[in-house]
């Protein structure tokens, strides 16, 4: 296949609506590959504690997808063992293009682990976290200066406190 400007592969994989047929991409297309794989890993959510855990592994495991992770989102109905905890960290200090954060556990539960977000180097634009306003939290929000959308619940409060900006 000859070499096409990467701006050409992009725009023809942009078309491409289902992650089945990106993820078939790049197992048959070497070409096409980086540009399917920007598109599957773009966007990560996650539900529940054992998919979490398989997606931390992977980013940490795999470097060359870690680029290509902007918008993540993992929630888990129950409280979580700390080893998923220090699983969730190691993922976090390798997203150095993360731009937005959703990281929830337990129906309106207090969340004291945002220690997982010391040696994170990214800089969001928005963060939807249930963390207790401790220490940790504090200095990371402190550090965030491309902050646009901040969507906090520490579990005590009655209403959850949004600092939106237009």
């Amino acid at each position: 296949m000859p070499r096409l400007p990467v701006e050409l592969y992009r725009e023809i994989v942009q078309h491409v609506a289902s992650k089945r047929d990106l993820r078939t991409l790049c197992i048959t297309s070497k070409v096409l590959q980086p540009e399917a794989e920007f598109f599957i890993y773009q966007n990560i959510k996650s539900g529940g504690l054992t998919h979490t855990e398989t997606i931390c592994r992977v980013l940490i495991s795999t470097p060359r997808v870690r680029p290509y992770v902007r918008h993540l989102d993992l929630t888990v109905a129950s409280e979580p063992p700390v080893m998923y905890w220090y699983l969730v960290a190691r993922a976090l200090k390798n997203l150095r293009n993360l731009t937005s954060l959703r990281i929830h556990y337990g129906a309106r539960r207090t969340n004291e682990n945002a220690w997982i977000l010391e040696c994170c180097s990214f800089q969001l634009r928005e963060l939807h976290c249930n963390f207790v306003m401790d220490d940790n939290l504090f200095e990371f929000l402190k550090a965030q200066v491309a902050l646009e959308e901040l969507k906090w619940d520490d579990g005590h409060l009655d209403s959850t406190y949004d600092n939106t900006r237009s």
